[in-house]
């Protein structure tokens, strides 16, 4: 079994809307199937503002769509650094040579970033079933007060499966002494066995003064039958009143 891996930076951004940051191109003969992605954000930290954002893979060869996940993200407050974490996510895809993957960028915010992604693969014919991924995000709440359908996910026609794994990350405006972070509880009405009930509390984030951190997603592992033309929803709770939402990326094959 042979192994490759290929990466690509983009130039930095500095609008909160969808950008081409790169593509990367798979030499002929070195196709195979992909194994993992990383993503990894390198931003102008500025103060009490959320670096990161939503990623899209597309490949001009073959279907990947939907490829889409949310970001690990850091922020600060006053003053402060963070380490910067690459999100790798495991996958299988048909990656064949001589194809084109495109990256896509919506940055949360609109500081200056860059995003880098590397691709991992293997050497072989693709078989088996294709991973596939599709993130969503609520508007901010800012009590604690159960925010119904806080984030809705719709899954195109044809292309459902089972989810395998949830990544889950709150983008909070930090502040001293208050925590980010709370209760998610997932259902979709559609599936042919409950999701409910499906519930967890996100990761947290907080500081004392000032201070930098870095959000890492949250992966829970799931099992959970997810058909085409449905939508996933989540109720979300924060721990705290502050202001807050939350991404959710649905992985499933």
């Amino acid at each position: 079994m042979t192994t490759h891996s290929k990466t690509v930076i983009g130039a930095a951004v500095t609008a909160a809307s969808r950008a081409t940051t790169g593509t990367i191109t798979i030499p002929s003969g070195k196709g195979g199937i992909l194994v993992a992605v990383e993503a990894q954000v390198f931003p102008v930290l500025t103060t009490v503002v959320n670096a990161g954002g939503l990623v899209e893979l597309e490949n001009d060869s073959v279907d990947w769509k939907p490829f889409e996940f949310y970001s690990n993200k850091v922020t600060c407050v006053t003053s402060g650094g963070a380490k910067l974490i690459p999100l790798r996510i495991k996958c299988h895809k048909p990656l064949p040579a001589n194809s084109t993957v495109t990256v896509y960028y919506t940055p949360q915010n609109a500081l200056s970033q860059k995003l880098s992604i590397t691709l991992h693969w293997i050497e072989g014919a693709f078989s088996g079933r294709q991973t596939r991924s599709k993130a969503g995000i609520g508007d901010a709440v800012t009590a604690t007060t159960a925010a119904k359908d806080h984030v809705s996910i719709s899954i195109p026609a044809e292309k459902g499966g089972t989810v395998k794994a949830i990544l889950a990350q709150v983008w909070g405006t930090l502040e001293t002494v208050v925590c980010t972070g709370g209760l998610v509880a997932l259902k979709n009405e559609s599936a042919r066995v409950s999701w409910e009930p499906t519930e967890f509390y996100t990761q947290g984030e907080t500081c004392k003064t000032c201070g930098g951190v870095e959000g890492e997603e949250e992966t829970v592992p799931a099992d959970l039958d997810l058909p085409g033309n449905s939508t996933a929803k989540a109720d979300y709770t924060p721990q705290d009143d502050q202001s807050q939402k939350l991404s959710l990326t649905l992985i499933y094959e």
